[in-house]
C-alpha cells in the first residue's frame, strides 16, 4: 500500500520546515510526496529546495499563484499511491500515530479513513475529538446519516485519507478559485464513498498560531461558502443519494455550514462593522441558506440548532446577540471537554 501525500505550500516559511521534518518517515517507508508551491514569495522555495536536495524522488512543481484548490488538484494530477492525503503545509503529521493509521488503512482498505487530530495552540494543546472510537460503516452515506445527527460530521480534508480509486472513477476535485474547498468535495467523497473507517488515532497536528490561515482572516471571499451550498443543492437534486435536499441530514449540513462558515465570525462583528454587515445580510437571501433555516426552526435538529433558526428566522438582531453568548459557552465547554495533552 502507497500513500500519495499532497503538501501545498504558499508563504509558509515560518512553519514549513518542521512540516517537512515531519514527513521525512512516510518517504522512508516508501510513500509519494508531491509538493506544490503555490508562487511563494517569501523564503518557502529555499527551504523546499534545501530539503530535495536529501530527498530526490519528491515531486517539486512550483506555479504561478492559483490558490489552494488548484495546487491540490495539480497534486493529484502526479498522484501514484494506492491512498491520497491532503495535508497543510503549516500543520505538521506525528510519526508513531500515522504508522498506526497505515497499518489500519492498509488491513481495512476503506474508501475514506477517518482519524483525529491535535488543536495545537501557542500556550497548549487538546486531542479533537476526544472521545474517537472504532467505528466502520458500509458506506459513506450511512456515516453521513450518523455522523450529522450525532453532530460528528467534519469537512476538513486533511483529517481523512481518501482511495485514489474513489477519486477517480468519480472524477472528484476541487472548485478552483474558491475558499471553503474542503466541504463539497467531502460531501460528493462521502457520497460516493463505500466503506468508511474511522480509528482513534491522532497524527495531525493543527496550528492555531498562523496569523495568514485563512480562517483567521475578514473578507468578504467568505461569501464563497453560498455558492458551495448552491453547488451541494445542485448535487444533491442531480443524484439519486439516500440524501436528497428534503432530508433532515442535508438542511442541518447547510445550515451548520453557513453558520459556522458565517454566521458565528460574522454575526456579532455586523453590529458594527459594514463588511460584515453586508456578509450577514447576503448570505440571509440565499435560497438555499433560507430553506434550511425554515426546516430547522420547525424540526427535531437538535436545541441549539433549532433555538438558533428560530432566533434567525424571527429576530436577527436578538440572534446576533444571543449567539455572541453562546458561542463563549461553547469555547468553554470545549476547553473543559477537550483532553489536554
Amino acid at each position: 500500500m502507497k500513500i500519495s501525500i499532497i503538501l501545498p505550500v504558499y508563504n509558509v516559511e515560518a512553519y514549513l520546515y518542521k512540516c517537512l521534518d515531519s514527513l521525512k518517515f512516510c518517504l522512508k517507508h516508501g510513500h509519494q510526496l508531491i509538493i506544490v508551491n503555490d508562487g511563494s514569495t517569501d523564503e518557502s522555495e529555499r527551504i523546499i529546495s534545501d530539503f530535495l536536495i536529501n530527498h530526490p524522488k519528491v515531486i517539486y512543481v512550483k506555479q504561478v499563484n492559483a490558490g489552494l484548490s488548484a495546487a491540490r488538484n495539480v497534486g493529484l494530477s502526479y498522484a501514484k499511491g494506492d491512498y491520497i492525503w491532503f495535508i497543510d503545509s503549516d500543520d505538521y503529521i506525528d510519526e508513531s500515530e500515522t504508522l498506526k493509521l497505515f497499518l489500519e488503512l492498509n488491513n481495512e482498505k476503506p474508501d475514506i479513513m477517518l482519524f483525529g487530530r491535535v488543536e495545537e495552540f501557542p500556550r497548549r494543546k487538546y486531542i479533537a475529538p476526544p472521545k474517537l472510537t472504532y467505528s466502520e460503516y458500509k458506506s459513506g452515506q450511512d456515516y453521513f446519516i450518523t455522523s450529522i445527527n450525532n453532530g460528528s460530521f467534519r469537512t476538513n480534508v486533511w483529517d481523512k485519507i481518501f482511495s485514489k480509486s474513489l477519486l477517480d472513477q468519480y472524477k472528484l476535485k476541487f472548485e478552483e478559485g474558491l475558499i471553503y474547498e474542503d466541504m463539497l468535495f467531502c460531501l460528493k467523497s462521502f457520497m460516493y464513498s463505500g466503506k468508511v473507517c474511522s480509528r482513534p488515532f491522532y497524527p495531525y497536528h493543527y496550528i492555531h498560531y498562523n496569523p495568514q490561515s485563512i480562517g483567521k482572516q475578514i473578507r468578504l471571499k467568505d461569501l464563497d461558502v453560498a455558492e458551495f451550498i448552491n453547488k451541494a443543492y445542485d448535487f444533491i437534486t442531480s443524484n439519486k443519494f439516500t440524501i436528497d435536499h428534503t432530508s433532515k441530514e442535508f438542511n442541518i449540513l447547510i445550515y451548520k455550514w453557513v453558520t459556522n462558515c458565517i454566521m458565528h465570525k460574522y454575526a456579532f462583528l455586523s453590529l458594527h462593522n459594514n463588511d460584515a454587515k453586508f456578509i450577514f445580510n447576503t448570505i440571509l437571501h440565499n435560497k438555499v441558506f433560507v430553506h434550511s433555516v425554515n426546516y430547522c426552526s420547525f424540526n427535531n435538529v437538535g436545541i441549539f440548532n433549532r433555538t438558533s433558526a428560530l432566533l434567525l428566522r424571527v429576530n436577527p438582531f436578538l440572534y446576533k446577540i444571543a449567539l455572541k453568548l453562546a458561542l463563549i459557552f461553547r469555547n468553554y465547554q470545549d476547553k473543559i471537554h477537550w483532553k489536554r495533552i
